[in-house]
């Protein structure tokens, strides 16, 4: 008997692949800013159900889904590199694959929402927590802080030893999406305390908020993609079916 090997394989082309993607980028910002601004005039409307699907400020929609699986793409990427660098005994494997690891979590949070859960958790443990206000807020960002701080210092050595073409992409997605996730998160926690969520402020500010994390995140995967074809040639995904022959 003879093995009969079928490739069926398929390229990804890095601006393809980012024009599609801020594309709907775009998409889910201009549906975002209408479903938030039909939640706020509209608030006990039928069409409420319809906007929650693509507001930016909530959960379990459309948004959240986009978020989901480009921050699990930038894991799997960041897998790949990671174990491209340990079988080329690369000293910094084990920080692509500490980010490979970040990344999927993030993923999976954007879904669970665990920073929320760890918010309440710090709540229910410390009391005093809950009396915070203006941008602590919102507790997990108590959290968030230290945790950032801690990932800063562990992958400083990386980020320096990189190539300066991806320090500046790298450094700039993360500037863009911490921005958003920390920064802005904070700023909307201050603006919630003061006035609450049911205003034009609060709404805008949850729109760029979003905008920068997938914006950062966008910049981010372009800048991975263009790594691993810098140490490839091209990102080549194949699956392969072997039959025998009788």
């Amino acid at each position: 008997m003879q093995g009969i090997t079928r490739e069926l394989s398929f390229v990804i082309r890095p601006r393809k692949l980012i024009a599609l993607l801020a594309l709907a980028v775009a998409l889910l910002t201009l549906l975002g800013a209408a479903g938030g601004f039909l939640l706020l005039q509209r608030p006990g409307d039928g069409i409420v159900k319809v906007a929650t699907l693509v507001s930016l400020g909530e959960d379990a929609n459309l948004p959240t889904w986009y978020a989901s699986v480009t921050l699990l793409l930038c894991g799997v990427l960041l897998g790949v590199i990671g174990l491209f660098a340990r079988n080329t005994s690369d000293p910094f494997a084990n920080h692509w694959l500490i980010l490979a690891t970040l990344f999927i979590l993030l993923s999976v949070d954007e879904v669970a929402m665990i920073h929320e859960r760890a918010g309440w958790l710090l709540r229910w443990l410390s009391p005093a927590v809950s009396e915070l206000g203006g941008m602590l807020r919102y507790s997990w960002i108590l959290v968030g802080i230290p945790l950032l701080l801690i990932l800063g210092a562990v992958m400083l050595r990386w980020f320096l030893h990189l190539p300066r073409r991806f320090k500046g992409l790298f450094g700039a997605a993360a500037l863009i999406y911490i921005g958003g996730a920390l920064g802005l998160e904070m700023v909307n926690a201050a603006t919630h305390d003061a006035i609450g969520t049911r205003s034009l402020r609060y709404q805008g500010l949850t729109l760029v908020e979003e905008l920068c994390e997938m914006t950062g995140v966008l910049v981010f995967l372009y800048g991975l993609i263009n790594y691993i074809c810098g140490i490839t040639g091209a990102v080549t995904v194949r699956f392969h079916a072997q039959q025998k022959e009788v």
